[in-house]
């Protein structure tokens, strides 16, 4: 009994503390933004390149990017800059604390599988969710499904 409320403990506290770092590397605004593109370079031209390295302009990468962004903004409160920054972030936590090397594109596929039940969600927080589920050792599919759960179950929901 008292080991389980010790788990729950250190599990909101690591989990505060990804938030933390998820939300401030995130960025909130034009000054803290990483992926500053010139006005020439959409954010979904910036994500292509990113993920696959060089790619034309007509590339179907970007056109798939740009329905992603599209659609994780109208579920999420963060708007398109700050979903991509967030997906950028979510990436290399993956890649640098857990060893799981994913791309930008299925992290983002993956997550707009999630249907949140929150009013208003923040990405930011369920991208920190699916960073822990999937440095647990689930899988993608995995992933979806037990993001939402975890959360909930960490009182972060």
């Amino acid at each position: 009994m008292k080991e389980d409320k010790m788990r729950v403990k250190i599990w909101m506290i690591l989990i505060l503390f990804f938030a933390t770092i998820l939300f401030t590397n995130c960025g909130g605004g034009e000054s803290g933004s990483q992926l500053q593109a010139p006005q020439s370079e959409t954010i979904e031209y910036k994500l292509a390149t990113i993920d696959k390295g060089y790619v034309s302009r007509d590339d179907v990468t970007i056109i798939r990017f740009k329905s992603l962004l599209q659609q994780l903004d109208a579920t999420y409160a963060e708007d398109k800059q700050n979903i991509a920054d967030c997906t950028v972030v979510a990436q290399k936590m993956l890649k640098n604390d857990y060893g799981i090397k994913e791309t930008m594109l299925n992290i983002m596929e993956d997550l707009n599988q999630i249907y949140p039940t929150k009013v208003n969600p923040s990405y930011a927080l369920y991208a920190t969710g699916y960073v822990m589920v999937r440095g647990k050792g689930s899988y993608r599919q995995q992933a979806i499904i037990a993001t939402e759960p975890f959360l909930k179950s960490i009182g972060r929901y």
